[in-house]
């Protein structure tokens, strides 16, 4: 492997969809649960929750985009969609208790 390979961006999306501390935890983890269960639930590699800040916690994740290839094109308008979608719902479900989010499409795993 050469040193530029090791530093093309994987086609997954990554990030942290924060939410007020008032949002009990159980409901994060059953909004979590019904991700990894869902319709492509089997493109998260990885969701977690924890703290984020004194007054919030954040659902984390991994996920990975189907069938994007190296296309950066694709991996944009997919990570549109991904990202309108989730908002969409999260701002729906949570209201003002969903404060804000670290979400890119670029993600160099190391391990």
């Amino acid at each position: 492997m050469t040193q530029q390979d090791t530093w093309v961006a994987q086609p997954i999306i990554s990030g942290m969809w924060k939410f007020s501390d008032s949002v009990p935890l159980y409901q994060l983890q059953a909004t979590a649960r019904a991700w990894s269960m869902g319709v492509n639930g089997e493109n998260y590699t990885d969701i977690h929750i924890r703290q984020c800040s004194k007054d919030q916690h954040g659902i984390g994740f991994k996920y990975v985009i189907p069938g994007a290839g190296s296309d950066p094109r694709f991996v944009e308008r997919e990570y549109k969609k991904f990202f309108h979608k989730m908002t969409d719902q999260l701002k729906r479900s949570f209201g003002n208790d969903f404060v804000g989010w670290d979400v890119s499409p670029c993600t160099w795993v190391i391990k």
